[in-house]
């Protein structure tokens, strides 16, 4: 019964998307095919599975990715593959968890993958900044590029926030004196948004 309604208001909107020649909107009446003659369902559901295909690949495509073109639901050896190109290794591993270093880039104290399931649930990037504002700026420059502008300041907590899609966000704070910056790629805690 619930898949004749909502095949009933398919067919509704195939009579809409099949009026080929631009008369007034059909009425479906009881759907039965024989009150339209026009009516190909076949055609209907290619039309519709074709617009739900791009939608689909679409999110794909706008799939949540970060520093280091990390991403959510990243697989744990594709993740490994990309650090690997840039230049990082490991060194630290375990079953949920790997950390990375890259001498090529001496600012970065380490980067830590989190996995479940496989794939990638959140990352974290720590960095020695030493008061450098002039770095500071860079790297949040670099996250306002990746993100769009900050969703949120913290001033209690002197802690940075930007909203992802999915219920993910991008957390970024400094330890005291502003020597080390912190950035976490995780789930969303969402606090922010009753302020």
């Amino acid at each position: 019964m619930i898949s004749t309604f909502f095949y009933s208001r398919i067919s509704k909107i195939g009579w809409i998307l099949l009026d080929r020649n631009n008369q007034t909107k059909y009425e479906c009446g009881n759907g039965d095919e024989q009150d339209h003659p026009e009516f190909n369902r076949g055609e209907v559901m290619k039309t519709l599975l074709a617009v739900v295909l791009v939608l689909v690949l679409g999110s794909l495509l706008w799939a949540q990715s970060g520093m280091f073109d990390l991403g959510f639901g990243m697989s744990r050896d594709e993740a490994h593959k990309i650090l690997l190109e840039k230049g990082f290794t490991v060194s630290e591993r375990d079953s949920f968890y790997v950390v990375y270093t890259n001498a090529q880039k001496p600012d970065l104290s380490n980067l830590t993958l989190v996995f479940e399931s496989g794939v990638i649930y959140e990352w974290k990037i720590t960095l020695k900044v030493d008061r450098d504002e002039s770095r500071i700026g860079a790297i949040r420059d670099e996250l306002n590029g990746l993100h769009g502008d900050v969703s949120y300041w913290d001033e209690l907590i002197e802690e940075q926030v930007w909203e992802l899609d999915n219920g993910k966000a991008v957390y970024m704070w400094f330890s005291e004196y502003l020597t080390t910056m912190y950035i976490v790629y995780c789930e969303s805690d969402g606090y922010w948004d009753w302020y």
